[in-house]
């Protein structure tokens, strides 16, 4: 529970406006892409400044990062999907902690073993 509390911060803080002269210029606009939504191909990226793929979770077995089987093809062609319509939007992977995320958090072999899986994930998007 607290790790989605902390992804909701986050993503709000997205929203906020910058305090400086160029906010204009700053200013953040996220989307999240659910599967079963928008065919990622159908996606207008010139909307956004960053995009959030929100299919990764954490395997109860290993506390590595996956991504669910059936959610696989669009993961791999995601960033060179949206890439294709705005060059400079930047694609994020949210990861869905739930008590998973909980018991990672107390073992430093778990800690180690998610952030090695959510690297060589971040390198095939």
């Amino acid at each position: 529970m607290m790790s989605r509390t902390a992804l909701v911060i986050f993503l709000a803080s997205l929203y906020l406006p910058f305090q400086c002269p160029a906010a204009e210029k700053l200013k953040v606009r996220a989307g999240s892409w659910m599967l079963g939504g928008t065919p990622v191909s159908e996606i207008d990226s010139t909307l956004f400044t960053h995009l959030l793929f929100s299919e990764a979770y954490v395997k109860p077995s290993s506390f590595e990062v996956g991504i669910h089987p059936s959610f696989e093809p669009d993961f791999v062609t995601f960033s060179r999907k949206v890439k294709q319509k705005n060059r400079s939007v930047k694609t994020l992977l949210t990861i869905w902690g739930g008590p998973e995320y909980a018991l990672m958090v107390r073992n430093l072999s778990s800690i180690s073993s998610f952030i090695r899986s959510a690297q060589n994930i971040a390198r095939v998007m």
